[in-house]
């Protein structure tokens, strides 16, 4: 599977607001190069959050996350999962906007099949589990 790299680090769910977007004709972040498959590495982090980060975080106003949970079988693609986008109206928004993607588990890591974000400013975000343990 060929897949293109998410790195930037204002994509990690620790960065505050800038206005990027995951669109290739608008305020696209430097790390984005249009629909396919993708893997998360630092600084950006290694995985999408199952939790909102918030709004106004990960470079973006509306912050995403996975609405459900990574695949956990080597090999295993889970298809047509739920990324929230998070807009800062209170948490009857936590999914303001959405979109299906599709995740494979891989050695060690996940690939994702990221579309176009919804509209700007939508953002794919990104951490790394072993940064938030105590």
């Amino acid at each position: 599977l060929n897949y293109r790299i998410l790195d930037d680090a204002t994509r990690n769910i620790q960065h505050g607001h800038e206005d990027y977007c995951d669109d290739s004709e608008f305020a696209t972040g430097p790390d984005w190069q249009g629909p396919g498959w993708y893997r998360m590495l630092p600084p950006a982090g290694t995985m999408m959050p199952e939790v909102t980060p918030q709004p106004d975080h990960c470079g973006t106003t509306r912050s995403s996350w996975l609405d459900g949970q990574h695949p956990t079988t080597l090999f295993q693609t889970t298809s047509n999962a739920r990324v929230c986008f998070d807009i800062d109206l209170g948490s009857d928004y936590d999914c303001a906007y959405d979109t299906l993607v599709n995740i494979t588990k891989c050695d060690q890591f996940y690939v994702y099949q990221l579309p176009t974000s919804p509209i700007c400013y939508d953002r794919y975000c990104s951490y790394d589990p072993s940064e938030l343990e105590e």
